[in-house]
């Protein structure tokens, strides 16, 4: 019979082994992203309630899953989410069948349904991770549907590096070729990973990244750990340098094949001559591409509102600007499964609302 074991029972290195085995499994499920969005927010008291399933003496699958206190309309709700939005989905070992694969996928998903119960859960928020290797040999469809999850798919646009230079910058939007292409005149473009980065560099970002953003936004735990992420080699720092200074430092998560584009910081009070972000995501393109990842995922893509997501101006100018560097726009299977019947009345009465009066 399958064991369940919490997250605590064994070491973060023996859950990182695994994800690093599975194909289920991206950065966002090991041990590194769980301690960082543990951290991330101190005003939602996250909760660490990941699990595994044992069989047999060896692990069958894990899921990490974090429990939120999140303020909605004034009232504090409880949610098992990544911050306060999507978590991500279990993750299996490679080895087991179909048919093994359904029955533990289920006691997975009725281990959640209990700690739900356990633990005064609301609302569950899931994905799937679209740059584990899974995804892309069965990402066909949201799987999370049979387990009682309202489909809330949106989309995400990944760009496949093993086409060559020219192929590349040809896929892109004819504006970002000519800033790449001017940029090259202006700036310097340096990559940062754990062979060369130092605290020094990493604090230029963090000093940047409180600049662009007019205050401090994060504990200094979460940046600390965004400098291990760095030092153990699952992200990379890009800077851009004007003038012979960092005026646009932009972060990004690699593991296994894929990359993904995760924070960027511009000075907001520096003037330059042609926009920034089209060099800078070139060159790290190329980057990605000389050390081996093939799928660079750029991120969000939103073309107007739905019932779950509304996107602001900005939102929508930041997804078209991103869908500029060219790669395909893919689903992000996405669920959201409520436990309160109340509370999940209030919401789509809200989101009703919401939608009515743009």
């Amino acid at each position: 019979m399958p064991e369940f074991l919490n997250y605590q029972d064994i070491s973060c290195q023996e859950w990182d082994d695994f994800c690093l085995k599975s194909d289920d499994a991206w950065f966002w499920h090991t041990s590194e992203w769980l301690e960082y969005t543990l951290k991330l927010r101190p005003d939602l008291k996250t909760k660490q309630k990941s699990f595994l399933i044992m069989n047999n003496g060896d692990i069958a699958g894990i899921c990490p899953l974090l429990l939120n206190d999140v303020e909605v309309d004034g009232t504090i709700v409880r949610y098992f989410s990544f911050d306060r939005y999507s978590g991500i989905n279990p993750a299996l070992k490679n080895e087991i069948s179909k048919k093994e694969r359904e029955r533990i996928l289920k006691n997975i998903f009725s281990i959640i349904d209990s700690l739900a119960e356990e633990n005064d859960v609301a609302l569950c928020l899931m994905r799937r991770a679209t740059l584990s290797g899974s995804y892309r040999t069965s990402g066909s469809y949201n799987y999370l549907e049979r387990f009682g999850f309202l489909n809330s798919s949106l989309s995400t646009c990944i760009i496949d590096l093993s086409k060559d230079e020219n192929a590349l910058l040809s896929d892109m939007r004819k504006g970002h070729r000519y800033n790449i292409r001017k940029g090259m005149d202006y700036y310097t473009v340096d990559i940062f990973d754990k062979n060369n980065i130092t605290r020094d560099i990493f604090d230029q970002y963090q000093a940047l990244h409180h600049k662009a953003s007019g205050r401090v936004t994060r504990p200094q735990i979460t940046f600390d750990l965004m400098y291990g992420m760095i030092k153990s080699g699952t992200a990379i720092l890009a800077g851009l340098s004007y003038k012979g200074q960092y005026i646009g430092l932009t972060l990004v998560n690699i593991y296994k094949d894929g990359a993904f584009y995760s924070s960027a910081a511009d000075d907001p009070e520096a003037e330059v001559p042609v926009p920034l972000q089209p060099l800078l995501q070139w060159r790290i393109m190329q980057w990605l591409k000389g050390s081996g990842i093939r799928y660079y995922e750029t991120g969000l893509q939103q073309f107007g509102d739905q019932l779950y997501d509304y996107p602001s101006e900005k939102d929508l100018s930041i997804s078209f600007f991103k869908r500029g560097f060219g790669g395909d726009i893919v689903p992000v299977f996405s669920g959201e499964k409520f436990y309160d019947k109340e509370f999940l009345k209030k919401t789509f009465e809200n989101r009703i609302i919401r939608y009515l009066n743009p």
